[in-house]
């Protein structure tokens, strides 16, 4: 793949996530493995992150469902954005009726004011820019968020290179949870906690199941075949009790809580 756009590139999932129907929530891989994975993150991360009476921002929201979880728990303000109109147009349909907003932005800046936000939050977006964007990024979060930020995000054990490069899935950053807190420090804001999800088990066994059932290629939106399904949920009841007898290294999925040394006056 070359010259990524991913305004383009992610409107293009969505597009193919409205017409696989279900499942639009995981709005680009909808199988056995991330509806369980989608599961955990919703109870182990999602669920955990104080938004009651809050004004909360999320950035890449993608189809949406983030947004609907978290209006249900009443916070004061919720607001989401997305850099691909297809994405934006999904997450509207998602929260209809539930009083949260959803805007379109140009992936570098935010167009809020400053401190306008209690907590932010963005789930699997940095790992699709480029240190620059996410640095232009970090300062941006920062600058409209009083308090916390929540960066969840596929972390790794080892950085060789800031850039993976351009893949099936889009383009690919992989960082280690140091690397995300240097982002961030410069602007007041230092890391308090970092969780991982420990699906690592199930992850490998999906990625098996990937090379053996879709040799055709698979795009990123696009329904899985009837036979990888099976095999998924065949899987699935082993993998996890495997999952949580595995040690957790940095390579998974990592919730990152930063907090502002302190807290601007005003």
């Amino acid at each position: 793949m070359t010259g990524y756009d991913p305004a383009t590139y992610w409107s293009d999932v969505a597009r193919r996530a409205r017409e696989r129907g279900q499942g639009k929530d995981v709005a680009g891989d909808d199988s056995p493995y991330y509806r369980y994975k989608r599961h955990l993150f919703l109870k182990r991360f999602l669920s955990t992150i104080p938004v009651e009476g809050q004004r909360v921002l999320e950035v890449g929201c993608g189809p949406g469902g983030n947004l609907r979880e978290l209006a249900l728990r009443k916070p004061s303000r919720l607001v989401g954005c997305d850099v691909a109109p297809g994405m934006v147009e999904l997450a509207r349909d998602a929260i209809d009726h539930l009083g949260a907003e959803v805007l379109l932005t140009d992936g570098s800046s935010l167009p809020f004011s400053d401190l306008e936000f209690d907590l932010s939050l963005t789930v699997t977006v940095l790992m699709h820019n480029s240190a620059n964007r996410v640095a232009k990024l970090a300062s941006e979060l920062a600058r409209v968020t009083t308090s916390s930020i929540f960066i969840i995000e596929d972390t790794v054990t080892t950085q060789t290179s800031d850039e993976f490069g351009v893949g099936e899935y889009g383009q690919v950053y992989p960082r280690t949870t140091s690397a995300f807190a240097d982002f961030l420090l410069p602007h007041g804001f230092e890391l308090v906690r970092a969780e991982r999800l420990r699906t690592r088990a199930s992850q490998r066994a999906n990625r098996l199941l990937l090379r053996l059932f879709e040799r055709d290629g698979h795009k990123e939106g696009e329904p899985y075949s009837r036979v990888h399904w099976f095999a998924g949920q065949l899987a699935l009841p082993f993998t996890r009790v495997i999952d949580r007898l595995m040690a957790s290294p940095e390579d998974e999925l990592t919730m990152m809580h930063f907090t502002r040394r302190q807290r601007p006056r005003g």
